[in-house]
């Protein structure tokens, strides 16, 4: 904490075998991969992992490589997968290179300068954050990052990276290190710069530009539909809905691929979704998005037990065990685990990639879509909404469900179900609250 002197935050306690220990209560929400802090061993106050110092040694806060190793096998043990964050734009803050390995050596980073963002070369090569940016390009420095990023995914069995600033450095390293190490990793990347088109982000993806032509990386994480559905269900601007379904229209349009997107409603970046809006069933109807619409959702630890934190970004990371704990009856667990299960049987029963929206409806407050054989309706009027009704025509939607007759229940309330009648499936939400609705079995 800053009483120790580091101005972001310190380490708070916290390790790889006692991670070992939370798998039953990660898994028992139904979630299949998880996603740690930099592993590497970093400079002073570089609890957060994005300040390298060493980049073959380990973080000793968190544990050794065989405790890295134990953990990746402990997830896999379960049919899980291990994903770590990454960093290869810039190392730790030092005043002499010499403690940075092994990257010891000025002529290894660009010449320190101040970013002007209109210009994409001084993204790429001056400092962010003054922190000495690497030369991805000199020869001396890109094949150590593929070698180091080799040894990442083999020795500790890595599943998936998620990269950090990804729009600071040149896309041809980012397709270097696709072809050369990833060999088929999920690597999905952090694309924040305000101010730029959709385009720009989605350029990270697949590019077209004078930069760089074709694949970049597999994915990045989908800060426009972050910024969407907070303005929509945290925020409740009148236009939320509306504006969200252009977004994702827009977003089909854009991207070369939005079902390996990273959609997320909060990340340890940002203000935590309760800590201003803490109505508990708009973050629910805003998690339902999250994990229904296209993309791989990520979910930040803590949203299951109701976590706000804070402004700073000590208090954006506190840890989970002084703040809310591990129970495992609680509401917002319980919501995880059936809307975890809707999700999967979403994908399970197919046709996945059909996704189209039905309802958005500002004046009623109510936003719905299909995706395969679901129908999703989420409302953002919250808690004291009373009941709300939509219809959605037959013909809208999935193949097999818009007979008269045919029922639809809920997966998240597990048992309220309602009947296609006249050409049409009239849904009253109750309270708020969303649904995930599938075709009822017959008894």
């Amino acid at each position: 904490n800053t009483a120790q002197g580091c101005q972001y935050g310190n380490y708070c306690g916290g390790g790889y075998q006692a991670m070992i220990g939370k798998l039953d209560y990660i898994q028992g929400m139904g979630f299949d991969a998880v996603w740690i802090s930099p592993v590497v061993a970093n400079t002073d106050c570089g609890y957060h992992g994005y300040w390298a110092e060493d980049l073959f040694a380990m973080n000793p806060h968190f544990g050794t490589e065989e405790d890295l190793v134990a953990l990746s096998d402990a997830l896999h043990s379960r049919g899980m997968f291990l994903m770590v964050d990454v960093v290869y734009n810039h190392m730790g803050p030092a005043d002499d290179k010499s403690q940075l390995k092994p990257f010891d050596a000025d002529f290894y980073y660009h010449q320190n300068c101040q970013i002007d963002y209109s210009s994409q070369d001084s993204i790429e090569d001056c400092w962010l954050a003054n922190l000495p940016d690497l030369n991805q390009a000199d020869s001396r420095v890109g094949p150590v990052l593929q070698g180091w990023t080799d040894k990442l995914l083999t020795k500790y069995k890595v599943d998936g990276i998620r990269i950090d600033t990804v729009a600071y450095v040149h896309k041809g390293f980012w397709q270097y290190l696709t072809q050369t190490a990833l060999n088929g990793t999920y690597a999905v990347g952090e694309v924040l710069i305000g101010g730029k088109p959709l385009s720009y982000i989605a350029g990270y993806q697949n590019s077209s530009d004078n930069e760089a032509q074709g694949l970049v990386l597999d994915a990045v994480l989908n800060y426009p539909l972050f910024f969407s559905l907070r303005d929509a269900f945290m925020s409740q601007h009148g236009d939320g809905i509306s504006s969200l379904a252009r977004q994702l229209q827009q977003e089909q349009a854009t991207f070369s691929d939005v079902s390996v997107l990273g959609t997320f409603l909060d990340n340890h970046d940002q203000t935590r979704f309760l800590l201003t809006q803490s109505d508990h069933t708009l973050y629910k109807n805003g998690l339902t998005c999250t994990l229904l619409l296209p993309g791989v959702p990520i979910v930040y630890y803590g949203t299951e037990q109701a976590m706000a934190g804070g402004e700073s970004d000590d208090d954006k990371r506190q840890p989970l065990w002084l703040h809310g704990g591990y129970d495992t009856s609680g509401d917002l667990y319980t919501f995880m685990s059936h809307l975890v299960a809707g999700r999967k049987k979403m994908l399970e029963l197919g046709q996945a990639d059909e996704f189209k929206v039905l309802v958005a409806d500002d004046g009623n407050r109510v936003f719905g879509f299909r995706r395969g054989l679901s129908v999703v309706l989420t409302s953002t009027g919250g808690q004291d909404s009373g009941e709300q009704s939509s219809v959605v025509q037959a013909s809208e939607l999935p193949p097999g469900l818009g007979s008269d007759g045919t029922q639809l229940c809920d997966v998240l309330s597990q048992g309220n179900c309602f009947a296609v009648a006249n050409g049409q499936l009239e849904v009253t939400l109750s309270g708020g609250l969303p649904v995930i609705l599938f075709k009822k079995l017959s008894d």
